[in-house]
């Protein structure tokens, strides 16, 4: 099964992507008509959910068992998506089980790599780059004909759950774990059951205003966004750290990115760049996987932290250079003000402002792709980044660490969504005189260039936000 792994971890990467982009194929010329849309927003309005319930079941002990019963969910899920030809309800049913199977697949399968690493049980070494191959094939398949072939497309998708499960199933167990039951039991933890309603109601009006610019979604979107802090309550206080504040807002800006290039050139009728934007936004993932280490050194965070005056090698490439110097100033006063002891706080603070900093160019006239391409690498580095804080931290359960970051960082593109759907209807019905206007260009794809002005107030005043949330964070100590 070794031969397999790829497979698997390709999985891990595109659990989010891979069933939005054919789900959301479902809608192509069936604009409003909600046999369509429904089976989308359910999808994700679940997989966002999906991860909190996990947690209401108590504190993870063993996660074999537990992403073997996920993928059972995804399988039978992948098989009502098949029948759904037939009857547009299944596709609603496949939505959901799709939806709740991958939602902790990621988490659950690098914390099972993390177990292998440590038990030095033997990995394909190569898969990790193999996955990625796979996964930007598969995702140039679906998106080719995922208008035309349904059928097709759902088949695929089944082949492709189907290899996974062989190799989940075929996985080598540690002795220790094979007797481990699933969950310990814990007082509070059935509490989360009610902070994943709570997000589930969130998400659902998310999506379906996102889908449908019908303005009496919001009403639902401002309830539960007036109580989400009590779902973020319901854990314990511990949860939130600043590590998973810092993961929220990392979550929101990653969003961001996606979200207004998708909707705001989709709206002025220039689709072409929604396709450029995605790229450059994995060109900057890329890089960031590159050159992070690179960055660290020539910022002087990989020893123990006190200031440095900035400054570049020969070896660093002359973009990032650049970058750098333009980031100077900020990355000094930063850390002078916030009066930094350790590398990792540091660290924190030059990759939420680098992620800022790609947002302002985004504002710019001819700056949008290096803007988008700057932020996407910082925002990379910067999931990285806390991602190693919530591992190591040490009053968090072994096996939970990367679900306690997945939720947070879920929860973060949720909110982010809200905020700027909020903002732009408000926009939308000050300058335009009609709330839904910009947004309903998206949906109904009625290329409307008018609407520019729109979008780049809207994009200033997110922008400000995520600047303001994120000088914050830099700020306080934690």
């Amino acid at each position: 099964m070794r031969k397999l792994t790829f497979v698997a971890f390709s999985l891990a990467e595109g659990a989010v992507i891979i069933p939005n982009l054919i789900f959301v194929g479902l809608i192509y010329n069936h604009y409003g008509n909600y046999s369509y849309i429904f089976p989308f927003v359910l999808l994700y309005a679940f997989e966002k959910a999906g991860i909190f319930s996990i947690k209401g079941f108590g504190e993870l002990l063993n996660p074999y068992p537990m992403v073997k019963r996920l993928m059972i969910l995804t399988f039978v899920g992948s098989i009502f998506m098949m029948a759904g030809i037939w009857s547009h309800i299944l596709w609603d049913i496949g939505a959901i089980l799709i939806g709740v199977g991958l939602s902790a697949y990621p988490a659950l399968f690098r914390t099972i790599v993390d177990i292998q690493k440590e038990l030095n049980i033997s990995t394909d070494q190569k898969a990790v780059n193999k996955a990625y191959l796979f996964l930007l094939v598969f995702i140039a398949v679906v998106i080719s004909i995922r208008h035309t072939h349904y059928s097709l497309i759902f088949l695929l998708f089944f082949i492709y759950i189907t290899l996974v499960c062989l190799y989940i199933w075929k996985l080598e167990i540690p002795d220790s774990l094979i007797n481990q039951p699933i969950f310990r039991k814990k007082k509070n933890s059935k509490k989360y059951f009610t902070a994943s309603l709570l997000i589930l109601l969130f998400a659902l009006g998310v999506r379906f205003l996102k889908q449908t610019a019908n303005v009496y979604f919001i009403l639902l979107v401002f309830l539960v966004l007036c109580i989400f802090i009590f779902a973020l309550n319901i854990p314990q206080k511990r949860s939130l750290n600043k590590s998973s504040l810092h993961t929220l807002l990392i979550g929101g800006i990653r969003n961001y990115l996606t979200i207004y290039s998708l909707i705001f050139f989709t709206a002025i009728g220039q689709s072409t760049k929604v396709m450029i934007s995605y790229a450059l936004i994995t060109a900057g993932m890329f890089i960031s996987m590159l050159f992070t280490q690179k960055l660290n050194n020539v910022l002087k965070l990989t020893e123990p932290f006190k200031f440095y005056p900035m400054t570049t090698s020969r070896s660093t490439p002359a973009s990032i250079s650049g970058v750098l110097r333009l980031l100077r100033p900020w990355i000094t006063i930063s850390n002078l003000e916030a009066g930094f002891k350790t590398p990792s706080q540091a660290k924190n603070s030059v990759y939420l402002l680098g992620s800022c900093f790609g947002m302002i160019l985004m504002l710019i006239p001819y700056c949008y792709f290096i803007g988008i391409t700057v932020s996407a690498f910082f925002v990379t580095s910067a999931n990285k980044d806390a991602t190693h804080n919530i591992i190591t931290e040490e009053n968090i359960a072994a096996y939970e660490k990367r679900l306690v970051k997945a939720r947070f960082y879920g929860l973060g593109a949720i909110i982010q969504q809200a905020v700027f759907l909020i903002v732009l209807l408000s926009v939308s019905f000050f300058l335009n005189g009609k709330a839904n206007l910009a947004l309903s260009a998206y949906v109904y794809l009625s290329a409307t260039p008018q609407l520019t002005t729109t979008f780049h107030i809207t994009g200033l005043i997110c922008t400000l936000i995520t600047v303001a949330c994120s000088l914050i964070l830099t700020k306080n100590k934690p």
